[in-house]
């Protein structure tokens, strides 16, 4: 498993850039891992899109939700990068996404928004809905997890095996769902780094 592991057709990327969907970006930070982002900082661009931003930040204010300050030093310290309006407009994406959307339900405009960011810079979406992640293979999105993203986080030293295995114990316990077989796959992973 070398780097930050993604399924989809490889391209080649001058600067490998990962865009966050909402689910890894909450889990995160519930695990307390969100601040460790900073070693993967170094080696990838991390953002996310304003429709994410919203659903996690925004809302979050709203809901007053656990994991808020957490998310705040993420965007505020430029750990997480949120784009522009320019910056992600892109028609053709757009016109080919859009396709895709009326052919199938269930996609939120978060998750919308990242693969067509993840189209228009050739990046890896960091998503674990499994709805969109099928779409993002179909459409040729290169896709990556929160759990990938820890064990990156363990592969740079930036946590410990023991942290990772923590992480994904807190996540679970929060709410992130892991079937059994992708647990012990996870776990396995971990401890042969």
């Amino acid at each position: 498993m070398g780097g930050i592991q993604s399924k989809g057709p490889s391209r080649s990327i001058k600067t490998q850039t990962l865009v966050f969907d909402a689910t890894p970006l909450i889990y995160l930070c519930k695990s307390q891992l969100g601040v460790r982002l900073s070693a993967l900082k170094v080696h990838y661009k991390l953002c996310t899109t304003r429709e994410v931003y919203q659903e996690v930040y925004t809302k979050g204010l709203e809901k007053r939700v656990v994991e808020i300050e957490s998310l705040k030093d993420m965007f505020e310290g430029g750990l997480v990068e949120v784009l522009t309006e320019r910056e992600q407009q892109n028609e053709e994406d757009v016109v080919k996404l859009e396709a895709f959307q009326l052919k199938t339900s269930g996609l939120h405009p978060g998750e919308i928004s990242i693969l067509q960011c993840a189209i228009r810079f050739g990046a890896t979406a960091i998503v674990d809905d499994k709805r969109a992640r099928n779409i993002a293979r179909v459409i040729g999105v290169n896709i990556s997890g929160t759990a990938n993203i820890l064990l990156e986080l363990t592969k740079l030293k930036a946590i410990t095996k023991s942290e990772a295995k923590d992480g994904i114990n807190r996540m679970i316990k929060q709410g992130w769902y892991c079937s059994t077989k992708d647990y012990v796959q996870i776990m396995s992973a971990i401890e042969s780094i």
